[in-house]
Parts: C-alpha cells; sequence; structure tokens
C-alpha cells in the first residue's frame, strides 16, 4: 500500500540519518500502530512481503535489534498478512484487501 510505502521511505531517511532518536522512534512506532489498524479492518491493501521485509528490517535498524514487544507483534502482524495476500495471489497487482485474517494486537 501506499501508507507502508511511505513509511518503508522515512525508515531509510532515519536509518540514514538519525537512527535511534527518541522523538523519530515515537511518531514511527506510532506509524506502524496506524497502519497496522488500518490493514486489519480492510482500510488499505496489505503492503507486499519485500515491503514488509523492509519495514521489519528497518525498524530492527532503528531499534538497534531490541524491538519493543508492541513493534515487533505490528511487525509481525503485517509480515504473516502480507505473506497471506502473496500466497492468494494478491501479491503482485493491486487486489480488495478483504480481511486478510489478521486479528488485532
Amino acid at each position: 500500500s501506499e501508507a507502508a510505502r511511505r513509511l518503508s521511505d522515512v525508515l531509510r531517511v532515519l536509518m540514514a540519518n538519525s537512527p535511534g532518536s527518541d522523538a523519530s522512534l515515537a511518531s514511527l512506532r506510532q506509524s506502524l500502530h496506524l497502519l497496522s489498524r488500518m490493514e486489519a479492518r480492510g482500510h488499505i491493501e496489505p503492503p507486499k512481503a519485500a515491503l514488509a521485509a523492509d519495514l521489519a528490517f528497518g525498524f530492527c535498524v532503528l531499534y538497534r535489534g531490541a524491538l519493543p514487544f508492541d513493534v515487533s507483534a505490528r511487525l509481525w502482524q503485517l509480515v504473516a498478512s502480507a505473506f497471506a495476500g502473496s500466497a492468494a495471489g494478491g501479491g503482485s497487482s493491486s487486489s480488495s484487501g478483504g480481511g486478510g485474517g489478521s486479528g488485532s494486537v
């Protein structure tokens, strides 16, 4: 989704310029929660698998490998959704988004 791509772009910029700043981590954490809730409710389609992996990698780098539980759980949801979407054939073009089977955390 466009929202996931934009969040990934922000992560890349922060990884290059100011990894680990508390203010940026708090904003990114909020964005991740919002993205995950929107995807779980079917408001946006799940991210592609590669983009979900980029998001997970970016958060791991910024948190220096010590992810808070809530961040880890949200990333787990997004990655699982992305892989479920690509296994169902929705990974290469825009799909209806549907329920995706994601529970809330």
